[in-house]
């Protein structure tokens, strides 16, 4: 068994002889406010430099001749109603960039109705009517 060290100044203990014999019987909320720092204190003491950035020119994303087609090898399309598909019961999708959602439904007939022809109004349904 390790004997305690005996710091030769009284006033200090410890195994490096560096806590303050006063501060050995303080609670832990007892020697954080007795450092007297605010939250922001600490915070701006352990700030970081910001990382250096790089001063180069970015480079600008590849665009493709076509507006119609995105990607690397300009083959991808970015026309919303070839991805999305948003009109519904055979409605016709025209693409309209001026709109809140950029395109608009044709819906068939008047049996539907809606942004994106959603409403079925038709009186007999499928397999309502006999």
């Amino acid at each position: 068994m390790k004997t305690p060290i005996e710091c030769q100044n009284n006033s200090y203990i410890g195994l490096h002889c560096n806590i303050t014999n006063d501060s050995a019987m303080k609670t832990p909320l007892e020697i954080n406010t007795s450092t007297k720092k605010t939250p922001l204190e600490i915070n701006t003491s352990t700030k970081k430099r910001p990382l250096e950035t790089n001063t180069s020119p970015m480079k600008t994303p590849f665009e493709c001749p076509d507006k119609d087609y995105i990607g690397v090898h300009c083959n991808i399309t970015n026309d919303i109603c070839i991805i999305s598909k948003p009109c519904l019961n055979k409605g016709i999708c025209h693409v309209n960039k001026s709109l809140r959602l950029q395109y608009s439904c044709q819906c068939p007939s008047d049996e539907y109705s809606g942004y994106n022809c959603e409403n079925d109004n038709r009186v007999c349904k499928d397999n309502t009517c006999w």
